[in-house]
């Protein structure tokens, strides 16, 4: 009977988390947020370190950068930067170094990571971010970390 009391709590009232990170088709470390709409990845930047980038699934069209904003990672305030691409669409950055180390350091220690803005809450499973990003890590002589 516990098990079945159990099994029922796991399935049905605490929140599934995405099945976490994996290799997308571009060899950068992905996940997706548990409702489906939102993707981080790990990438680099223009000049070769590592960053953390956050981007919708459903592409917004932009014509120019914005500025940066604060928005909690975990609790805690981080400044991430607006950037737009033409292939991409609108995406975020963390902005700061530590920024970039504190939400990369959440993701190698945490089961979750919750980021909040306004109303807006995206949650992105930490499965497998050690494993799957690793190699990625390495591969870049001084990724800061």
């Amino acid at each position: 009977m516990h098990k079945l009391i159990i099994s029922f709590l796991l399935l049905f009232i605490f929140p599934a988390y995405a099945e976490g990170w994996y290799i997308a088709q571009n060899n950068n470390p992905t996940v997706m947020s548990d409702d489906g709409n939102w993707y981080m990845f790990l990438g680099r930047t223009s000049g070769g370190d590592v960053n953390i980038y956050l981007t919708s699934r459903n592409l917004f069209e932009c014509s120019q950068s914005g500025s940066s904003q604060s928005v909690t990672v975990n609790g805690v305030k981080v400044r991430w930067y607006q950037n737009c691409d033409s292939k991409m669409g609108m995406y975020w950055y963390a902005y700061t170094p530590e920024g970039k180390k504190y939400i990369i350091g959440e993701f190698m220690r945490k089961e979750s990571v919750t980021i909040k803005e306004s109303n807006l809450v995206m949650r992105f499973s930490a499965v497998g971010f050690n494993d799957k990003t690793r190699e990625f890590i390495n591969d870049i002589a001084d990724p800061g970390l």
